[in-house]
């Protein structure tokens, strides 16, 4: 899914949750991961389709606030 859809699909409520994890293979980078009310969860890409992935929490911090998320689980 990728950030168009995640700001367009917000206002309904569908997207339940929203986590930012760190890259199983490579720990110096992170990752935003959405839930649906249906229990699917997906990976946020980039207009590439590419997952969207930061060495750094604050853009996709910055992304997500853009969205409307105001709360965000950091997983260290």
């Amino acid at each position: 899914m990728n950030l168009d859809q995640v700001r367009a699909l917000f206002p309904s409520g569908y997207l339940v949750d929203v986590e930012i994890l760190k890259n199983p293979g490579n720990l110096s980078e992170w990752f935003i991961l959405v839930m649906t009310s249906s229990g699917k969860t997906y990976l946020v890409e980039d207009e590439q389709g590419q997952i969207r992935m930061s060495r750094s929490v604050d853009p996709l911090l910055d992304d997500l606030h853009r969205v409307g998320f105001h709360q965000v689980t950091v997983h260290i």
